[in-house]
């Protein structure tokens, strides 16, 4: 009896340090080719950047597979001057309030357009309406943002 008290208790410390660990049900909020170092928020972002031009709805925010959200991401300093990111931004569906985002295939495709400069994300989908962020990575002169950009999404 001793014995299986010592191993339940030993086997209950390992899996609720696992669990832990690993974020019990939380997707990954830096996937793969994210910005490494330093990293500075959408506050820092807002400092020498217009977050009001970063964000361009072209079809959304809508949810459901077949929703088809489509946006364009611009960065735009307070002088007026586009910037290029140092490579393509990272982007993904967050809802934090449930710690999720969308489904592995539907965290969005980063393409650059015909103008220079400017992004377009599609191919992500909102798996419910309510409290999402768009989650951003992004490489400027220099600088890696970490940028959280809340939006509201309506149920279907």
């Amino acid at each position: 009896m001793r014995r299986f008290f010592t191993w339940f208790l030993f086997a209950s410390i390992e899996v609720g340090l696992l669990s832990c660990s690993q974020g019990k049900g939380h997707t990954d909020t830096n996937p793969e080719g994210a910005p490494e170092g330093p990293s500075f928020s959408l506050t820092d972002f807002d400092t020498e950047y217009d977050s009001s031009k970063l964000v361009t709805w072209m079809h959304g925010p809508f949810t459901g597979k077949s929703a088809h959200n489509r946006l364009r991401l611009t960065f735009v300093k307070k002088n007026g001057e586009v910037v290029s990111p140092e490579r393509n931004p990272r982007f993904w569906p967050y809802m934090s309030i449930h710690g999720h985002g969308s489904t592995k295939n539907g965290n969005g495709m980063v393409s650059a357009t015909a103008e220079p400069h400017v992004y377009e994300v599609s191919e992500f989908i909102f798996t419910m309406g309510g409290k999402w962020e768009l989650e951003v990575r992004v490489s400027l002169e220099g600088k890696a943002y970490s940028l959280s950009i809340p939006v509201h999404v309506p149920e279907a």
